[in-house]
C-alpha cells in the first residue's frame, strides 16, 4: 500500500500543519516545472493529490492513521534516511523525480488535469465606471442618502461582474432596502453616542459600553451578508461563524491594542483577517489562512522604522536646507522653503509607508490562504502600486475628484491581475458540489435580521 506520508515526505504520524505545508510547497513546485516546459506524469501528481486527501483534513487523516497495520508496517516504507522535516517537499519532489516510469514531457491532455494557474482579470473601464458613480453621487445627494444603499448595490455589481476567474465572472445579489436597514441601524447607534456626549461624559461611557457587545454581531451579520450576496458561476460564498469568536475578535483584541498602546495592533489585524477567511466557504469548501503574527509584525516593523528614518530625514534635510540659505535670504523665504521641502517629503514618505505595509499584508495574507486543495499566490509589487497610488492622488487633487472613478478601476485592475489561484485539478469540483442545493439555500439567504453596515 502507497504509504501517503512517505509521498509528502514526511515521517509517519506528521502534524496536519506539516502536511499542509509540505503539499503546499510540492504544489507549486509541480507548477513550475510544468511552466518549465517538463510536466511530471499525470501518476505523480494523482499520488499527490491522493496523498492530501487522506491526510489533509483532521478526521481523514486520523482514519489513515488508524488504518496503518501496525507500528511495524508503518516504518516499512520510511522516508529516506537523510530526511529533515524542514525540506520535506524537497524530500517529496525528489521521490517524485526518481520514479523510473518519468518522461521528460507529457501529453498536453494529461498536464491539463494537474495544476493550473489562473490569474484573476478586471475588465472594468473608468469611462463606465464614471456614469455609474456619477449617477450614484448626484441621487444620493437628491436623496439625502436614502439612495445610497441603492448606489451600493449598482457598485458592487460593477466591480464583481467585471472581475473574472477562469472566464467567468462574480456577482454580487444583495438587496438594497437590507442595506439601507443597516445603515438606519448604523447611524442610529452613532446618533445615540452623539447625543450622549453632548449630555454628559458619563452617558457616553454608559452609550459605550452598552452598545459595544452590539457591534460584534453587527459585523458578523454584515460579513455573513456579503458573502451569501456574492456568487461566482451560480454558486454563492457562505460565512459562518459564532458570536464569541466575533466578539473576541473585534472587542477583546481591539481593548488588548488599547491597553499595550497600539503594539497588539498587528495581532489585532491578523485576527480580523483569519475572522473573516477562516469562516468564509464556497462550494462546502472552506477557505482557510495559516498567516501568523510573525508575518505581520515583521510588516509593521520594517514600516515603523522606514517612517521614523523618513521624519529624520525630513529634519536633516530642512537644517541643512536652513543653513544653506541662511545668508542668501530672509528668515521668512528660508522657512518658506523649509516647510515646502517639509511638506513634500511627508506627502511622499507617508504614502510610500502605507502602500509598504498593504502590499506586503496581501502577499503574505494571500500566499498563505488556501481553498480546499487549491492555493492563492499574490505577487504586487511595492514601486507599481506606489507609482499607482501617488499618479492617483495627484490627478484626483488636479480634476477636483472627478479622476476617482479610474483611480478605483486602477487599484481594482492591478490587484486583479497580481492575484491567482493555483488550482490543483479543475474547479468544477466547486460548482458539483452539491449546487442545487446550495442554490436554492441562496434564494432564501436574506432574512428579516440580515442587513449591511458597511458605508
Amino acid at each position: 500500500m502507497q504509504n501517503h506520508y512517505q509521498t509528502l515526505g514526511l515521517p509517519v504520524g506528521a502534524s496536519l500543519e506539516a502536511v499542509q505545508d509540505a503539499y503546499k510547497q510540492a504544489l507549486r513546485r509541480f507548477l513550475h516545472n510544468k511552466q518549465a516546459g517538463t510536466p511530471l506524469p499525470q501518476a505523480e501528481f494523482d499520488a499527490l493529490q491522493a496523498a492530501y486527501d487522506a491526510l489533509g483534513a483532521v478526521e481523514r487523516k486520523a482514519v489513515y492513521d488508524e488504518s496503518l497495520a501496525s507500528p511495524a508496517e508503518a516504518k516499512a516504507t520510511p522516508p529516506p534516511p537523510a530526511q529533515n522535516p524542514a525540506h520535506a517537499s524537497d524530500l517529496a519532489l525528489s521521490a517524485l523525480y526518481s520514479a523510473p516510469t518519468r518522461s521528460a514531457k507529457v501529453a498536453p491532455e494529461s498536464a491539463d488535469n494537474g495544476i493550473t494557474t489562473h490569474r484573476f482579470e478586471f475588465t472594468g473601464s473608468g469611462g463606465e465606471y464614471f456614469r455609474i458613480w456619477i449617477v450614484n453621487l448626484l441621487l444620493t445627494i437628491l436623496t439625502l442618502g436614502i439612495y445610497s444603499a441603492w448606489a451600493k448595490v449598482r457598485r458592487e455589481q460593477y466591480f464583481r461582474r467585471n472581475t473574472l476567474l477562469n472566464g467567468s465572472g462574480f456577482d454580487y445579489h444583495g438587496n438594497p432596502k437590507a442595506i439601507l436597514k443597516g445603515r438606519v441601524i448604523a447611524w442610529s447607534l452613532l446618533l445615540v453616542l452623539t447625543i450622549s456626549e453632548k449630555l454628559n461624559p458619563v452617558y457616553y461611557v454608559i452609550a459605550i459600553l452598552l452598545l459595544s457587545p452590539a457591534l460584534p454581531w453587527l459585523l458578523w451579520r454584515s460579513f455573513r451578508f456579503r458573502a451569501r450576496n456574492t456568487s461566482w458561476r451560480g454558486l454563492r460564498f457562505d460565512f459562518e461563524s459564532g458570536y464569541l469568536a466575533a466578539f473576541t475578535t473585534f472587542i477583546a483584541y481591539g481593548l488588548l491594542t488599547l491597553v499595550t498602546l497600539g503594539l497588539a495592533f498587528p495581532l489585532q489585524l491578523l485576527r480580523i483577517k483569519q475572522f473573516m477567511l477562516n469562516n468564509l466557504s464556497f462550494g462546502g469548501f472552506n477557505f482557510k489562512t495559516e498567516a501568523t503574527s510573525k508575518d505581520f509584525y515583521i510588516v509593521f516593523l520594517i514600516a515603523v522604522v522606514a517612517g521614523m528614518g523618513g521624519f529624520v530625514a525630513i529634519i536633516i534635510a530642512g537644517t541643512v536646507l536652513g543653513m544653506m540659505l541662511g545668508k542668501l535670504a530672509s528668515s521668512i523665504v528660508m522657512m518658506v522653503m523649509i516647510g515646502i521641502l517639509i511638506f513634500v517629503l511627508y506627502v511622499l514618505i507617508m504614502p510610500l509607508v502605507i502602500t509598504y505595509v498593504q502590499v506586503n499584508l496581501a502577499n503574505r495574507l494571500w500566499n498563505k490562504t488556501s481553498l480546499s486543495r487549491h492555493q492563492f499566490e499574490c505577487d504586487q509589487r511595492l514601486g507599481a502600486m506606489f507609482a499607482i497610488v501617488i499618479t492617483n492622488w495627484l490627478l484626483i487633487m488636479l480634476t477636483a475628484g472627478l479622476y476617482w472613478p479610474w483611480a478605483k478601476i486602477r487599484l481594482a485592475a492591478y490587484r486583479a491581475r497580481h492575484l491567482s489561484l493555483i488550482a490543483a485539478g479543475s474547479l468544477d469540483e466547486f460548482v458539483s458540489y452539491n449546487t442545487a442545493e446550495q442554490q436554492a439555500l441562496g434564494e432564501g439567504f436574506a432574512d428579516a435580521f440580515d442587513f449591511d453596515i458597511a458605508l
